[in-house]
């Protein structure tokens, strides 16, 4: 993992030391849960303290072959169980119990600034309303309690759109109506787009098979194939591996692959609506969709993620976007895993420093302004079906 940039009053636990693997165990938990869970629980223990009884025990129980990690930068003492405090038990649970007497003890204090700072660190990239109507809750008058309500009701608007068009009021909607584009792979192997390099194949894991060597991709004019501006894309897809080029050096097996985007051909400049849609081995999803030209095509206002999905090279998945005047989603396999109802941006194009280029395109992203097509890249795998419908969250392959 690269180095997480954090602000003051963050505390972040790994399970074992840089460039290892955690042990699963063999119980319901793992070494490191096990021993955190025991010691979260001694009273007036600091987490740092903590911390220190987590990584002997973990080393103790692993022969010294895991060693829990931490990054800290807390300003100020955290406790889960404050030295003193009194667990009351119903009587009737526990009969004869009986109480303490002795006073609670002086709490160390946590600085509530830092306390927020931590969770709202943990929960601001969550899909669940619930994770931020707890937050406000505990921190109604914090620091990120208006971007908690405004995150929170995002996330209800969105939840409502997508009931209203799901597959339990309507299975049969999304794929009623034929779509615009509805290239079935495994099958005649007939698309209306442009293929180069793409070899087909028959039998088990048929589909288009897409490869660095021979720079696979299928391109899908606006003029020629009408694919929506506004709409939804899917694919059944299977990705082995990412790659790309950069400064004119070619990195293959990466860890995130490219398997769409609207900027290719001559392209060297981002157009509003330049779209490119990244794939991670670690689960992660980005579906970018430019807002302006010139867009350095990183800025996240225009960017939607969907951190640690299910997704994984090697596995056959059902991945869909939408996006247009609705917002813009992610569904995986049946999950909405992102969405964001102020993200409006259409498709459109990358191009010269003259004019936009349409040419939307499976796989490899290539341009002429560089040797060697040494562009933006793409990925190795084989892709079943591809399907485009002009219905904004019309879920029919991904849901």
């Amino acid at each position: 993992m690269s180095r997480i940039q954090t602000a003051s009053g963050t505390f972040i636990a790994f399970a074992t030391q840089p460039d290892n693997v955690a042990q699963d165990g063999t119980g319901r938990n793992s070494p490191f849960t096990g021993a955190f869970l025991t010691n979260m629980e001694k009273p007036g223990l600091s987490l740092s303290d903590l911390m220190i009884e987590v990584r002997n025990e973990v080393m103790r129980q692993t022969s010294g072959k895991q060693v829990p990690w931490d990054s800290s930068s807390l300003t100020g003492r955290f406790s889960f169980k404050i030295e003193g405090t009194i667990t009351i038990t119903p009587e009737a649970a526990k009969p004869g119990a009986s109480q303490p007497n002795s006073p609670a003890a002086p709490a160390q204090p946590v600085d509530p600034k830092a306390l927020e700072l931590a969770v709202w660190n943990a929960i601001q990239h969550s899909a669940e309303p619930a994770a931020f109507e707890k937050f406000l809750l505990d921190f109604p008058n914090g620091v990120f309690a208006s971007a908690a309500r405004e995150r929170m009701a995002a996330l209800r608007t969105a939840a409502t759109d997508v009931a209203a068009r799901s597959p339990a009021s309507a299975p049969e909607d999304a794929c009623s109506r034929p779509g615009v584009i509805d290239d079935d792979f495994t099958g005649s192997g007939r698309t209306v787009g442009i293929k180069h390099g793409v070899m087909l194949s028959t039998g088990t894991d048929a589909g288009a098979n897409f490869s660095r060597r021979r720079e696979s991709r299928i391109v899908y004019p606006y003029t020629r194939t009408r694919l929506p501006k506004s709409g939804t894309l899917e694919w059944l897809i299977n990705v082995s591996s990412g790659y790309f080029y950069s400064a004119g050096k070619l990195t293959e097996r990466a860890s995130c692959a490219l398997i769409f985007t609207t900027d290719i051909q001559n392209g060297d400049v981002t157009w509003p609506g330049s779209a490119w849609l990244h794939v991670c081995n670690n689960g992660d999803i980005r579906f970018h969709v430019a807002g302006a030209k010139y867009e350095a095509g990183g800025r996240p206002e225009y960017r939607l993620e969907a951190q640690a999905t299910a997704f994984r090279y090697g596995q056959w998945h059902r991945l869909g976007v939408s996006y247009g005047s609705e917002g813009r989603y992610i569904m995986l396999d049946g999950v909405l895993v992102a969405s964001e109802v102020t993200m409006r941006q259409e498709l459109g194009a990358g191009g010269t420093h003259q004019a936009s280029i349409d040419h939307p395109t499976i796989g490899e992203s290539v341009s002429g302004f560089w040797p060697n097509n040494q562009h933006e890249g793409g990925f190795e795998g084989t892709c079943a079906r591809f399907r485009a419908s002009d219905i904004q969250q019309g879920w029919c392959l991904s849901r």
